[in-house]
């Protein structure tokens, strides 16, 4: 596995999280859009007990919005679990953390998550930009293949 083919893979955690988050914009705004009542379904004369074609069908989509919601947590959390355990097996401390912290990012107070960037790991750790590069790219060759 290549240089590029390993920080492709390291950023793709960040895409998997934002997919995650947008998908569950675009439920919410389904489920707004179809949390209306049809007007077909009167419950004063015994309508159907299961609802209507329209409810039915509503429910159906939220179903197969939390499918593929958990589909990307599941693949999201794989892959988090691989890429933890290919930075953990690095022996260099540092290059550990330069990992964690530019790809994996870190979590504020309110709940969000920031990827450090090489000049703030330089100011946080105590090194150059240029220190903070070679450290990055030594811990990509020494990276084990995530897979």
């Amino acid at each position: 596995m290549t240089i590029k083919e390993k920080k492709r893979l390291l950023l793709q955690y960040n895409k998997i999280e934002e997919n995650i988050e947008l998908l569950r914009r675009d439920r919410e705004k389904c489920i707004v859009y179809d949390t209306y009542r049809s007007p077909l379904r009167n419950d004063s004369t015994g309508g159907r007990p299961d609802g209507t074609v329209t409810e039915i069908t509503v429910e159906k989509r939220a179903e197969d919005w939390e499918k593929l919601i958990n589909t990307q947590l599941e693949l999201l959390f794989s892959l988090r679990v691989k890429i933890e355990h290919a930075i953990h097996s690095l022996t260099n401390g540092t290059e550990q953390i330069i990992l964690r912290l530019h790809y994996l990012g870190e979590i504020d107070d309110i709940g969000e998550r920031h990827y450090l960037k090489v000049n703030e790991l330089a100011e946080r750790l105590g090194y150059s930009e240029r220190s903070i590069r070679r450290y990055h790219h030594a811990a990509l060759l020494h990276l084990p293949n995530i897979e």
